[in-house]
Protein backbone atom coordinates (compact mmCIF):
# COMPACT_ATOMS: atom_id res chain seq x y z
CA UNK A 1 0.00 0.00 0.00
CA UNK A 2 1.57 3.65 -0.82
CA UNK A 3 1.07 6.46 1.52
CA UNK A 4 1.26 9.86 -0.40
CA UNK A 5 2.67 13.02 1.50
CA UNK A 6 -0.58 14.58 3.31
CA UNK A 7 -1.71 10.90 3.89
CA UNK A 8 1.83 10.54 6.09
CA UNK A 9 1.51 13.79 7.85
CA UNK A 10 -2.31 12.88 8.57
CA UNK A 11 -1.21 9.72 10.12
CA UNK A 12 1.93 11.55 12.04
CA UNK A 13 -0.85 13.70 13.49
CA UNK A 14 -3.22 11.11 14.74
CA UNK A 15 -0.60 8.71 16.48
CA UNK A 16 0.88 12.08 18.11
CA UNK A 17 -2.68 12.95 19.25
CA UNK A 18 -3.28 9.76 20.56
CA UNK A 19 -0.55 10.00 22.38
CA UNK A 20 -0.56 12.85 23.69
CA UNK A 21 -4.19 12.05 24.77
CA UNK A 22 -3.07 9.06 26.72
CA UNK A 23 -0.77 10.98 28.56
CA UNK A 24 -3.40 13.14 29.60
CA UNK A 25 -5.10 10.64 30.78
CA UNK A 26 -2.31 8.97 32.75
CA UNK A 27 -1.47 12.09 34.01
CA UNK A 28 -4.98 12.93 35.66
CA UNK A 29 -5.29 9.25 36.73
CA UNK A 30 -1.95 9.66 38.97
CA UNK A 31 -3.42 13.19 40.15
CA UNK A 32 -6.44 11.32 41.47
CA UNK A 33 -4.48 9.25 43.34
CA UNK A 34 -1.86 11.39 44.52
CA UNK A 35 -4.92 13.15 46.17
CA UNK A 36 -6.20 10.02 47.59
CA UNK A 37 -9.17 10.21 44.97
CA UNK A 38 -9.71 6.89 44.54
CA UNK A 39 -13.17 6.43 43.20
CA UNK A 40 -12.49 8.83 40.91
CA UNK A 41 -9.35 7.41 39.37
CA UNK A 42 -11.20 4.16 39.33
CA UNK A 43 -14.44 4.86 37.45
CA UNK A 44 -11.77 6.84 34.88
CA UNK A 45 -9.90 3.43 34.38
CA UNK A 46 -12.97 1.43 34.42
CA UNK A 47 -14.54 4.27 31.76
CA UNK A 48 -11.70 3.53 29.84
CA UNK A 49 -11.46 -0.49 29.99
CA UNK A 50 -14.76 -0.59 28.10
CA UNK A 51 -13.69 0.51 25.61
CA UNK A 52 -13.29 -1.64 22.40
CA UNK A 53 -10.62 -0.15 20.60
CA UNK A 54 -8.14 0.51 23.37
CA UNK A 55 -4.07 -0.24 22.67
CA UNK A 56 -2.13 -3.02 24.77
CA UNK A 57 -0.29 -0.31 26.49
CA UNK A 58 -2.99 1.67 27.38
CA UNK A 59 -4.43 -1.45 28.96
CA UNK A 60 -1.30 -2.30 30.86
CA UNK A 61 -1.21 1.10 32.44
CA UNK A 62 -5.23 0.85 33.41
CA UNK A 63 -4.80 -2.86 35.36
CA UNK A 64 -1.61 -1.60 36.86
CA UNK A 65 -3.07 1.42 38.39
CA UNK A 66 -6.12 -0.44 39.40
CA UNK A 67 -4.14 -2.47 40.87
CA UNK A 68 -2.19 -0.14 42.95
CA UNK A 69 -4.80 1.42 43.92
CA UNK A 70 -6.82 -1.49 45.80
CA UNK A 71 -3.28 -2.18 47.16
CA UNK A 72 -3.33 1.36 48.76
CA UNK A 73 -6.61 0.91 50.10
CA UNK A 74 -5.45 -2.56 51.63
CA UNK A 75 -6.32 -5.33 49.73
CA UNK A 76 -3.52 -7.16 48.66
CA UNK A 77 -5.31 -10.01 46.93
CA UNK A 78 -7.28 -8.09 44.74
CA UNK A 79 -4.53 -6.01 44.01
CA UNK A 80 -2.47 -9.08 42.74
CA UNK A 81 -5.44 -10.14 40.35
CA UNK A 82 -5.37 -6.31 38.38
CA UNK A 83 -1.68 -6.59 38.75
CA UNK A 84 -1.30 -10.72 37.00
CA UNK A 85 -3.73 -8.91 33.88
CA UNK A 86 -0.96 -5.96 33.31
CA UNK A 87 1.36 -8.97 33.76
CA UNK A 88 -0.28 -11.23 31.12
CA UNK A 89 -0.21 -7.97 28.62
CA UNK A 90 3.25 -7.60 29.25
CA UNK A 91 4.02 -10.72 28.33
CA UNK A 92 2.27 -10.32 24.74
CA UNK A 93 3.54 -7.03 24.12
CA UNK A 94 7.38 -6.90 25.23
CA UNK A 95 10.09 -9.96 24.17
CA UNK A 96 11.02 -12.06 27.13
CA UNK A 97 13.94 -9.70 27.88
CA UNK A 98 12.38 -6.25 27.65
CA UNK A 99 13.12 -3.89 30.96
CA UNK A 100 9.14 -3.13 30.86
CA UNK A 101 8.50 -6.63 32.10
CA UNK A 102 11.04 -5.69 35.11
CA UNK A 103 7.15 -4.54 36.90
CA UNK A 104 5.88 -8.17 36.54
CA UNK A 105 8.01 -9.03 39.27
CA UNK A 106 7.89 -5.89 41.02
CA UNK A 107 4.50 -6.25 41.39
CA UNK A 108 4.93 -9.99 42.68
CA UNK A 109 7.77 -8.79 45.32
CA UNK A 110 5.58 -6.30 46.46
CA UNK A 111 2.53 -8.86 46.68
CA UNK A 112 4.96 -11.39 48.90
CA UNK A 113 6.44 -8.08 50.69
CA UNK A 114 3.23 -7.21 51.96
CA UNK A 115 1.70 -10.87 53.03
CA UNK A 116 5.07 -11.50 54.62
CA UNK A 117 6.66 -14.33 52.60
CA UNK A 118 10.21 -12.89 52.36
CA UNK A 119 12.41 -15.71 50.75
CA UNK A 120 9.54 -15.61 47.32
CA UNK A 121 9.40 -11.61 47.59
CA UNK A 122 13.68 -12.24 47.67
CA UNK A 123 13.09 -13.93 44.29
CA UNK A 124 11.21 -11.96 42.51
CA UNK A 125 13.43 -8.76 43.63
CA UNK A 126 16.60 -10.20 42.30
CA UNK A 127 14.70 -10.53 38.87
CA UNK A 128 14.21 -6.71 39.15
CA UNK A 129 17.49 -6.07 39.88
CA UNK A 130 18.96 -8.30 36.78
CA UNK A 131 16.10 -6.64 34.57
CA UNK A 132 17.47 -3.32 35.22
CA UNK A 133 21.11 -3.28 35.55
CA UNK A 134 22.47 -1.48 31.94
CA UNK A 135 19.37 0.75 31.26
CA UNK A 136 19.71 3.87 29.65
CA UNK A 137 18.90 7.17 31.84
CA UNK A 138 15.43 6.99 29.04
CA UNK A 139 14.35 3.43 30.02
CA UNK A 140 15.09 4.42 33.75
CA UNK A 141 12.80 7.36 33.52
CA UNK A 142 10.30 5.45 31.67
CA UNK A 143 9.90 2.38 33.96
CA UNK A 144 10.12 5.18 37.20
CA UNK A 145 13.28 3.01 38.48
CA UNK A 146 13.53 4.96 41.70
CA UNK A 147 9.79 3.05 42.47
CA UNK A 148 11.60 -0.12 41.89
CA UNK A 149 15.12 0.51 43.60
CA UNK A 150 12.55 1.20 46.55
CA UNK A 151 10.66 -2.05 46.13
CA UNK A 152 13.94 -3.69 46.47
CA UNK A 153 15.12 -2.06 49.26
CA UNK A 154 12.09 -3.13 51.30
CA UNK A 155 12.34 -6.49 50.23
CA UNK A 156 16.02 -6.83 51.20
CA UNK A 157 15.07 -5.06 54.48
CA UNK A 158 12.61 -7.64 55.42
CA UNK A 159 15.43 -10.62 54.81
CA UNK A 160 17.38 -8.99 57.46
CA UNK A 161 17.14 -11.01 61.05
CA UNK A 162 16.26 -8.58 64.22
CA UNK A 163 20.80 -9.27 65.27
CA UNK A 164 21.64 -8.07 61.96
CA UNK A 165 19.54 -5.24 61.55
CA UNK A 166 20.93 -2.19 62.57
CA UNK A 167 24.33 -3.25 61.25
CA UNK A 168 22.68 -3.62 57.75
CA UNK A 169 21.44 -0.28 58.31
CA UNK A 170 23.91 1.72 56.30
CA UNK A 171 23.19 -0.25 53.06
CA UNK A 172 19.66 0.09 53.17
CA UNK A 173 19.85 3.82 53.89
CA UNK A 174 22.74 4.01 50.93
CA UNK A 175 19.62 2.39 48.47
CA UNK A 176 16.81 4.70 49.72
CA UNK A 177 19.29 7.64 49.06
CA UNK A 178 19.72 6.40 45.86
CA UNK A 179 16.35 6.48 45.06
CA UNK A 180 16.13 9.55 46.38
CA UNK A 181 18.84 11.63 44.83
CA UNK A 182 17.75 10.00 41.00
CA UNK A 183 14.35 11.51 41.94
CA UNK A 184 15.98 15.12 43.21
CA UNK A 185 18.31 15.35 39.95
CA UNK A 186 15.65 14.11 37.94
CA UNK A 187 12.52 16.28 39.33
CA UNK A 188 10.27 13.00 39.37
CA UNK A 189 6.82 13.32 41.13
CA UNK A 190 6.75 15.01 44.42
CA UNK A 191 4.66 12.17 45.76
CA UNK A 192 7.15 9.38 45.23
CA UNK A 193 10.16 11.50 46.90
CA UNK A 194 7.84 12.13 49.75
CA UNK A 195 7.36 8.18 50.18
CA UNK A 196 10.59 7.39 49.83
CA UNK A 197 11.68 9.72 52.93
CA UNK A 198 8.68 7.56 54.97
CA UNK A 199 10.11 4.59 54.06
CA UNK A 200 13.95 5.83 55.04
CA UNK A 201 12.23 7.19 58.20
CA UNK A 202 10.56 3.43 58.77
CA UNK A 203 14.11 1.81 58.43
CA UNK A 204 15.45 3.86 61.20
CA UNK A 205 12.27 3.22 63.27
CA UNK A 206 13.09 -0.68 62.71
CA UNK A 207 16.42 0.28 64.20
CA UNK A 208 14.96 1.88 67.22
CA UNK A 209 12.34 -0.98 67.75
CA UNK A 210 14.76 -3.60 67.70
CA UNK A 211 16.77 -2.67 70.21
CA UNK A 212 18.33 -5.07 71.67
CA UNK A 213 22.39 -4.74 70.14
CA UNK A 214 22.61 -1.04 70.06
CA UNK A 215 23.56 1.29 72.91
CA UNK A 216 21.72 4.20 73.88
CA UNK A 217 23.73 6.85 72.02
CA UNK A 218 23.08 4.31 69.21
CA UNK A 219 19.35 4.52 69.80
CA UNK A 220 19.22 8.00 70.25
CA UNK A 221 20.99 8.87 66.99
CA UNK A 222 18.44 6.44 65.16
CA UNK A 223 15.11 8.10 66.27
CA UNK A 224 16.81 11.27 65.76
CA UNK A 225 17.26 9.98 62.23
CA UNK A 226 14.13 8.38 61.64
CA UNK A 227 12.32 11.55 62.72
CA UNK A 228 14.42 14.14 60.04
CA UNK A 229 13.14 11.41 57.43
CA UNK A 230 9.43 11.48 58.76
CA UNK A 231 9.94 15.39 59.07
CA UNK A 232 11.24 15.55 55.03
CA UNK A 233 8.31 13.65 53.48
CA UNK A 234 5.60 15.53 56.26
CA UNK A 235 7.29 19.03 54.55
CA UNK A 236 6.06 17.60 50.93
CA UNK A 237 2.66 15.98 52.11
CA UNK A 238 1.68 19.58 53.19
CA UNK A 239 3.52 21.54 50.36
CA UNK A 240 1.47 19.65 47.84
CA UNK A 241 -1.33 18.52 49.38
CA UNK A 242 -2.18 20.48 52.42
CA UNK A 243 -2.69 19.34 55.93
CA UNK A 244 -5.54 16.64 55.46
CA UNK A 245 -4.46 13.88 53.12
CA UNK A 246 -4.06 9.94 53.94
CA UNK A 247 -0.16 9.70 53.15
CA UNK A 248 0.47 12.64 55.81
CA UNK A 249 -1.94 10.92 58.37
CA UNK A 250 0.28 7.59 57.69
CA UNK A 251 3.47 9.73 58.06
CA UNK A 252 2.15 11.28 61.52
CA UNK A 253 1.34 7.59 62.12
CA UNK A 254 4.63 6.18 62.21
CA UNK A 255 6.02 9.30 63.99
CA UNK A 256 3.31 8.57 67.16
CA UNK A 257 4.78 4.97 66.87
CA UNK A 258 8.60 5.96 66.75
CA UNK A 259 8.30 7.99 70.18
CA UNK A 260 5.90 5.31 71.64
CA UNK A 261 8.72 2.36 71.02
CA UNK A 262 11.48 5.12 72.33
CA UNK A 263 9.38 5.97 75.52
CA UNK A 264 9.01 2.04 76.06
CA UNK A 265 13.20 1.89 76.89
CA UNK A 266 12.57 4.10 79.42
CA UNK A 267 15.14 6.24 78.42
CA UNK A 268 12.93 9.34 77.55
CA UNK A 269 9.39 10.36 78.33
CA UNK A 270 7.73 11.11 75.01
CA UNK A 271 3.92 10.59 76.26
CA UNK A 272 3.14 14.42 74.83
CA UNK A 273 4.67 13.99 71.92
CA UNK A 274 3.22 10.19 71.16
CA UNK A 275 -0.01 11.96 72.03
CA UNK A 276 0.22 14.79 69.67
CA UNK A 277 1.38 12.73 66.59
CA UNK A 278 -1.74 10.21 66.82
CA UNK A 279 -4.11 13.65 67.25
CA UNK A 280 -2.13 14.88 63.90
CA UNK A 281 -2.26 11.12 62.03
CA UNK A 282 -6.31 11.43 63.19
CA UNK A 283 -6.81 14.97 62.17
CA UNK A 284 -4.78 14.37 58.43
CA UNK A 285 -7.36 11.19 58.18
CA UNK A 286 -9.98 13.81 58.66
CA UNK A 287 -11.53 11.58 62.05
CA UNK A 288 -11.50 14.32 63.92
CA UNK A 289 -13.27 16.86 61.31
CA UNK A 290 -16.06 14.68 60.93
CA UNK A 291 -14.93 12.60 58.05
CA UNK A 292 -16.95 9.83 56.99
CA UNK A 293 -14.71 6.63 57.13
CA UNK A 294 -15.87 5.20 53.70
CA UNK A 295 -14.24 8.36 52.26
CA UNK A 296 -10.87 7.43 53.44
CA UNK A 297 -8.93 6.09 51.35
CA UNK A 298 -6.34 4.22 52.95
CA UNK A 299 -8.72 1.84 55.89
CA UNK A 300 -6.52 -0.29 56.62
CA UNK A 301 -3.40 2.14 57.32
CA UNK A 302 -6.36 3.95 59.12
CA UNK A 303 -7.15 0.88 61.13
CA UNK A 304 -3.37 0.08 62.32
CA UNK A 305 -3.28 3.15 63.16
CA UNK A 306 -6.09 3.44 66.01
CA UNK A 307 -5.08 -0.10 66.76
CA UNK A 308 -1.23 1.18 67.92
CA UNK A 309 -3.10 4.37 69.55
CA UNK A 310 -5.52 2.11 71.44
CA UNK A 311 -2.78 -0.05 72.66
CA UNK A 312 -0.95 2.97 73.80
CA UNK A 313 -3.57 4.59 75.80
CA UNK A 314 -4.33 1.10 77.32
CA UNK A 315 -1.06 0.44 78.70
CA UNK A 316 -1.11 3.99 80.09
CA UNK A 317 -3.72 2.92 82.02
CA UNK A 318 -2.53 -0.05 83.46
CA UNK A 319 0.52 2.09 84.18
CA UNK A 320 -0.42 4.96 85.80
CA UNK A 321 -4.04 3.37 86.36
CA UNK A 322 -5.43 6.89 85.23
CA UNK A 323 -9.45 6.17 84.31
CA UNK A 324 -9.08 9.26 81.73
CA UNK A 325 -7.08 6.79 80.02
CA UNK A 326 -9.28 3.81 80.01
CA UNK A 327 -12.32 6.25 78.93
CA UNK A 328 -9.81 7.26 75.86
CA UNK A 329 -8.75 4.18 75.02
CA UNK A 330 -12.42 2.66 74.59
CA UNK A 331 -13.50 5.74 72.65
CA UNK A 332 -10.24 5.29 70.08
CA UNK A 333 -11.04 1.15 69.68
CA UNK A 334 -14.73 2.21 68.73
CA UNK A 335 -13.66 3.80 65.59
CA UNK A 336 -11.20 0.97 64.97
CA UNK A 337 -14.75 -1.30 64.92
CA UNK A 338 -16.68 1.13 62.69
CA UNK A 339 -13.17 1.35 60.15
CA UNK A 340 -12.77 -2.39 60.29
CA UNK A 341 -16.52 -3.02 59.49
CA UNK A 342 -16.35 -0.69 56.66
CA UNK A 343 -13.43 -2.20 55.19
CA UNK A 344 -14.41 -6.01 55.40
CA UNK A 345 -17.97 -4.78 53.76
CA UNK A 346 -16.15 -2.83 50.65
CA UNK A 347 -13.36 -5.49 50.00
CA UNK A 348 -13.38 -8.30 47.57
CA UNK A 349 -10.80 -10.37 48.78
CA UNK A 350 -11.77 -13.85 50.35
CA UNK A 351 -8.48 -14.13 51.70
CA UNK A 352 -9.16 -10.46 54.02
CA UNK A 353 -9.49 -11.26 57.33
CA UNK A 354 -6.68 -13.74 57.05
CA UNK A 355 -4.43 -10.89 56.18
CA UNK A 356 -5.61 -8.41 58.40
CA UNK A 357 -4.95 -10.84 61.11
CA UNK A 358 -0.90 -11.13 59.92
CA UNK A 359 -0.65 -7.93 61.01
CA UNK A 360 -3.11 -8.32 64.13
CA UNK A 361 -5.62 -5.64 63.23
CA UNK A 362 -9.30 -7.12 64.28
CA UNK A 363 -9.83 -4.68 67.36
CA UNK A 364 -12.71 -6.99 69.07
CA UNK A 365 -9.50 -8.04 70.81
CA UNK A 366 -8.51 -5.19 71.97
CA UNK A 367 -12.40 -4.41 72.97
CA UNK A 368 -11.76 -7.66 74.85
CA UNK A 369 -8.75 -6.38 76.88
CA UNK A 370 -10.93 -3.18 78.05
CA UNK A 371 -13.41 -4.57 78.97
CA UNK A 372 -11.52 -6.72 81.44
CA UNK A 373 -9.92 -3.62 82.42
CA UNK A 374 -13.05 -1.88 83.30
CA UNK A 375 -14.51 -5.05 85.13
CA UNK A 376 -11.44 -4.61 87.51
CA UNK A 377 -11.78 -0.91 87.66
CA UNK A 378 -15.54 -1.58 88.90
CA UNK A 379 -14.50 -4.54 91.12
CA UNK A 380 -11.97 -2.22 92.89
CA UNK A 381 -14.23 0.47 93.55
CA UNK A 382 -16.69 -2.09 95.26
Amino acid sequence: MKYNRKSILLLIVIFSWVKLYANDLHTKIENHIFLGEFNLADKLIDSQLKKVNIDIENKIFLYQKKGDIIKLEGDIETALFYWEKANLLRNKVYAKNDYRRVWNFANLATYYYEIIQPKKAKIYADSCVKFTNNLTLKEQKEIKIHLIWNICTQVKKQQINDKQRWLCQKEIERDYKKSIDFQLKHKTVPYYLAKTYHLLGNSFTDIVYYNTYQTQVERKRNFDKANYYYDQAIIIWKKEFGDQHFELAKTYFLKAFLCQTFENTNEVKLYKQTILNYKNSLNAFGINKNKEVGKIPNNQDLLMMLRYYTEFQLRHFTTFKNKRDLIQAEKTNRKAIVVWKNFILKTNSKKINQNLAIYELNPHKLQIEIEIEKLKLTNELH
